[in-house]
Order: C-alpha cells, then structure tokens, then sequence
C-alpha cells in the first residue's frame, strides 16, 4: 500500500484535471464522441423496438457502446490516461525500473493487443448470427481500443508518430475520429436495418388489411346476391 500511495502522491503532484485539448480538433472531437454515444443508445433502443428478434448479446453490445463512449467523450478532456501513465511513470522511478521501461511497455502493449483481440474475437462470435449490420461498428471499436490503450501506455515512440500533422489534423486526430466515424456508421446500419424491417412488417399488415376488406366486401355482396336470388 505505501508502494501504490507514494505512486499516487506523486502522479498527483504532475497532474490535475483541466482541459486535455483545447484545440478545435478537441472539441470537434468530443462533440463527435456525443454524437456517437446518442448514436448507439438509438441504435440500442431501435434493436429493442424492431420486428426481428435481436439476441441479447447484440443489446448488450450497444448498451456498452453507448456508455463508453459518453464516458470518453467526457474522458476527452479529463484526460484520464494521462494519469494513469504518470502513476506508472513514478511507480517506475521509485522501485528503480524506469531505465528498462521500454520493455515493460512493449510488454505491456503486446497485452493489451492480445486482450483486445481476444474481445473483438468474442465479439465477433457473440454477434455472428448478426455480425453483416454490426461489422463495421466492431472495426470501429478496435481502431479506438488501440488508440486508447498506446495513448495510456504513454510509449513515446507511438506518441511521437501520432502527433505529426498533416493538413492541420494529426495523425492521432485523424485515427481517432476515423474510428469514430466507423462507430457511427455501424450504429446506422442497425438503426436503418430496424426501421426497414419495421417499415416491412407495417406494409405486411396494410396488405393484409387491404385483402381482408375486400374479403369482407365480396362475401357482404355474395351474401346480397344470395338473398336477391331467393326472392
């Protein structure tokens, strides 16, 4: 415990919460977090309302989606990772492997790899029976478990690579709003396929209700010409 407290105490003394990026592409990010945490709650609420039996684990996918991304859209700006590298950043000095870090965090990401391969593997097993509408959200979702996972890594290297620019965006701008976009598009895919089923099953019904008036109708007029032949 005195180990974890003196990492902490010093994580605490290079960093407090304030805005992480104040930049335009920060903000236009954070909005584009909003939107797509709106996106996947729609898209969760649009699989609970559609005609065909969605299985829970494709709820349960969106319902995830929609919490966590609302909880980076506000992480954005927090910048929690960012704490989380300077506890293991002290953690490092103090117990006297910060020399030999690189190691460490190349183990360190080659796990994380693996746990996110391992998810997105199970993922893709949960939701094979649904797995054509909710591809491109998983893709989506891989692209920013790995950004996230080497921005809290704090690998320098990494770190150096994402910040070049191009036409005003970074490479790390440009990652994570792609990714973004994917999550995006994904969440309409299973909106759009909800609402054509449920268009579907409304024009089945307004069919079925055409054809059974005009049911209705000839046996009201073979009924009348009954009765005018028995006169």
């Amino acid at each position: 415990m005195d180990r974890v407290s003196a990492a902490l105490d010093c994580a605490f003394d290079s960093w407090s919460p304030g805005i992480g990026d104040p930049s335009a592409i920060g903000w236009l990010t954070v909005l584009v977090y909003a939107f797509a945490a709106w996106r996947a709650a729609v898209a969760r609420r649009a699989l609970a309302d559609a005609p065909f039996e969605a299985g829970w684990t494709e709820r349960a996918f969106w319902s995830v989606a929609a919490l966590l991304l609302a909880f980076l859209c506000v992480n954005k700006q927090l910048d929690l990772q960012s704490l989380v590298t300077a506890i293991g950043r002290c953690d490092a000095k103090q117990a006297g492997w910060y020399d030999v870090r690189r190691v460490y965090q190349r183990e360190f990401i080659l796990a994380l790899a693996a746990v996110a391969a391992g998810a997105a593997l199970l993922g893709a097993i949960g939701l094979r029976r649904a797995l054509g509408r909710n591809a491109v959200a998983l893709v989506g979702f891989g692209l920013l478990a790995g950004f996230v996972m080497v921005r809290a890594v704090g690998f320098h290297h990494f770190e150096a690579a994402l910040s070049r620019e191009l036409m005003g965006i970074s490479a790390n701008g440009a990652m994570e709003l792609g990714a973004l976009a994917l999550v995006v598009l994904g969440a309409g895919r299973v909106i759009g396929a909800a609402r054509a089923d449920e268009a579907a099953v409304k024009r089945a019904e307004r069919r079925a209700e055409r054809s059974a008036t005009r049911s209705r109708r000839q046996a009201q007029r073979d009924a009348f010409e009954g009765r005018g032949r028995g006169r």
